[in-house]
């Protein structure tokens, strides 16, 4: 049973359609096509389940330094540590997006998305 596809974008689509039409083309030449592709929501549990562990170290870490008072910390300091981290996020997708416009000699190419239904950050393979 197909499971139900997310609507694409219209840069998606346009990229979508260069993607079959190269891979038909090298399918026509020879190529074998195996489809590796995994779905976001599994991608998402699967990185979860990778950074666990380390974010246990991390907070292990933290209170073997700083002891039970590290958690004193205010409101304006939580909302600086989301701030901060949502700001790493935009900066973690800035680099994606950076290596695509140097390997492809062009930054007009690049595009930044979020999936909306998985509130997944995007910058996507260029239109080649």
């Amino acid at each position: 049973m197909e499971r139900e596809q997310r609507k694409l974008t219209a840069s998606e689509q346009k990229r979508k359609l260069q993607f079959d039409k190269l891979s038909a083309q090298l399918v026509a030449d020879g190529y074998k096509r195996y489809d590796l592709t995994v779905d976001i929501v599994k991608v998402s549990f699967i990185a979860l389940a990778v950074m666990l562990p380390f974010v246990g170290i991390a907070v292990a870490l933290y209170f073997a330094v700083n002891g039970a008072q590290g958690l004193n910390g205010s409101f304006k300091e939580l909302l600086l540590f989301v701030a901060v981290t949502v700001a790493c996020v935009f900066v973690h997708e800035g680099i994606h997006g950076l290596v695509w416009a140097i390997c492809c000699r062009s930054f007009k190419a690049i595009s930044f998305g979020i999936i909306v239904r998985t509130l997944t950050p995007t910058a996507p393979a260029p239109d080649l």
